[in-house]
């Protein structure tokens, strides 16, 4: 048997958490599953997933 760490990541898009009402959020989600219960690779991934999401919006 292996033990994996399997992470379900909701980035909330910027500027869209102050909206107010009924206004909804714009997240953008995803899943992974990583070998091992290492949380510096839990880490890498979530960061390495957020600059990857940076450099698309930037023009």
């Amino acid at each position: 048997m292996e033990v994996v760490l399997l992470a379900h990541i909701t980035f909330n898009r910027i500027g869209s958490a102050s909206g107010g009402g009924f206004q909804s959020q714009r997240q953008v989600k995803f899943s992974a599953e990583l070998p091992g219960t290492d949380q510096s690779a839990l880490r890498e991934f979530v960061i390495e997933i957020a600059e990857a999401k940076v450099k698309r919006r930037e023009p």
